[in-house]
């Protein structure tokens, strides 16, 4: 830049008005009494060097070589005092504003920053047009060109970022931290964005927490909602209380509610429902078994209306393979080429289990409306799913009453016994002929039973027989023990439990050879 003696001249020239009174003056044609030429800049050691204009100091330069301006007693090697703390003060290099400070505790510093500032107090702005809008607006910062650009009277936002909370105007207490983090926020307070373009269409939604790049990018007036992870909760728009958690953890329509979702690729699609992992995953665990509340303070309408062989016995196991791509695009999950190709291999495996659709029919059947095992669709990217662990108590009602029928027949088959027992002695008694006696030979059943120690079977031999024997089975017919029996008619064998492990067994009288009857005895400690 090309500088003239003229133009030199003309700005010193301000320190010739009424300035004799101070020898350390700068005088551009010099002070009469004086030596003209020791009043140039920096000449003389020891003598602070003043600008004036109509006897008010506007520079000074002290002998120790502290440049001020508006001061005449710098401290620093360049003090600039501005205004009071109630006044402004802006300072610019080539036009440009480099540092408002405005009343109220503001600070400004970028071209633009605070431009509109009335009575808004304790914000801090860095930034061209960062709160550039701000009026009435407190305790704000915003850091990055045009952050809280349009605020108006919002307070206590902290917007960090380029055009991080760009639109907000009456919003409080949001938090933004990257490039256009909660862009579009005008009116909705309380969000938490972290990340660049989180929350970045949020108009009016409040209380939401988005942390990862372009998480929850797409909510606008859902609130409550809490997305951790890159593209988290990418699909909310007006859904409220969802939760994402993982990249790409997300839900598979906008408007759901009470929804989450945890793991990489994770969608939940239906309300009040939690989804673990994306499509391809394999295996749930943890240290323990899950459980819910169970506590008879709480429970009410007890009833003893549980369906059970007659449930049971309706319904159909079968085995099948699961696709899971195809359930993948179902609910809209984000695939990768590479994560196709796994979903199509694990498709081939086989898994056994129940037909929701048919498990539906049998509870409308058997009028067994208070069994909630089967979920069915909500909305359109919903599925139906099984709850296998409910099938339990119908199960353990089935057992029930199958041990009740059991009980029953064991009554009228040891009461069958007797009487055979009973007409089989009569027999004996009045057997005159050898086929008479043959008929009358028995096995009667063990006493005690069960037992621990020991226990006697009782038998009677016909007098026809060559040879008798008792033979111990195990449950699945594994021959034991046997014990020949060499009298004829009526005796009796002791039989001792530590012969065996506990459990139950069956034994059998062959006579010469062939079985005649058998019985059942159970071994316990």
């Amino acid at each position: 830049m090309k500088i003239t003696i003229k133009a030199i001249t003309a700005l010193l020239i301000l320190g010739t008005v009424n300035n004799s009174a101070d020898a350390q003056s700068w005088n551009i044609t010099g002070n009469t009494g004086t030596n003209g030429s020791a009043n140039f800049i920096g000449t003389i050691d020891n003598v602070n060097f003043k600008i004036r204009t109509k006897n008010i100091v506007r520079m000074t330069v002290s002998a120790a070589g502290k440049v001020g301006v508006g001061t005449t007693t710098p401290l620093f090697k360049l003090d600039i005092k501005g205004g009071s703390i109630n006044t402004d003060s802006v300072y610019r290099i080539g036009g440009k504003t480099i540092l408002s400070v405005k009343g109220n505790q503001n600070v400004f510093t970028g071209d633009g920053c605070g431009n509109a500032n009335t009575i808004g107090s304790s914000n801090t702005a860095i930034g061209s047009g960062a709160l550039y809008s701000n009026t009435e607006g407190q305790n704000n910062t915003a850091s990055g060109a045009d952050a809280l650009f349009t605020n108006t009277t919002g307070s206590f936002n902290t917007a960090s970022g380029r055009t991080a909370l760009f639109s907000n105007t009456t919003g409080d207490i949001n938090t933004a931290s990257g490039t256009g983090a909660l862009y579009f926020n005008t009116e909705g307070f309380g969000n938490a964005a972290l990340g660049s373009g989180a929350l970045s269409e949020n108009t009016i939604g409040n209380d939401n927490t988005a942390t990862g790049s372009y998480s929850l990018v797409n909510n606008t007036e859902g609130s409550s909602n809490t997305a951790n992870g890159n593209y988290a909760l990418i699909s909310n728009i007006t859904g409220s209380f969802n939760t994402g958690i993982g990249d790409n953890a997300n839900t598979s329509v906008g408007t759901l509610t009470f929804a989450t979702a945890i793991g990489a690729g994770a969608v939940v699609n239906s309300i009040d429902k939690v989804r673990l992992g994306d499509a391809a995953v394999n295996v749930v665990e943890g240290p323990v078994a899950y459980s819910w509340p169970s506590d008879a303070r709480f429970k009410e309408n007890v009833k003893e209306d549980v369906k059970g062989l007659e449930f049971i016995l309706k319904l159909q196991p079968v085995s099948y393979n699961f696709n899971r791509l195809k359930y993948a695009q179902h609910v809209r999950q984000q695939l990768t080429p590479d994560r196709e190709k796994k979903l199509v291999r694990q498709s081939q495996n086989r898994s056994v289990g129940f037909i929701a659709q048919d498990v539906e029919k049998i509870i409308q059947q058997t009028n067994f409306t208070s069994f909630d095992a089967v979920h069915a669709p909500t909305n359109e990217t919903d599925n139906y799913s099984v709850g296998y662990a409910e099938f339990v108590v119908p199960l353990v009602k089935a057992v029930q009453e199958l041990s009740s029928k059991n009980e029953l027949q064991d009554k009228t088959i040891e009461n069958l016994k007797s009487e055979i027992i009973h007409l089989k002695s009569a027999l004996k008694q009045t057997a005159t002929t050898p086929a008479e006696i043959e008929a009358a030979e028995m096995l009667v059943q063990n006493l005690p039973n069960p037992f621990t120690d020991k226990t006697v079977i009782k038998f009677n031999i016909p007098a026809s027989a060559k040879l008798a024997e008792i033979k111990i089975f195990s449950a699945n017919g594994k021959e034991l023990k046997a014990e020949n029996i060499f009298s004829k008619g009526e005796g009796q064998i002791e039989f001792f439990g530590n012969m065996l492990s506990p459990g139950t067994y069956n034994y059998t009288l062959f006579i010469d050879g062939k079985p005649s009857e058998s019985r059942q005895m159970i071994l316990t400690r």
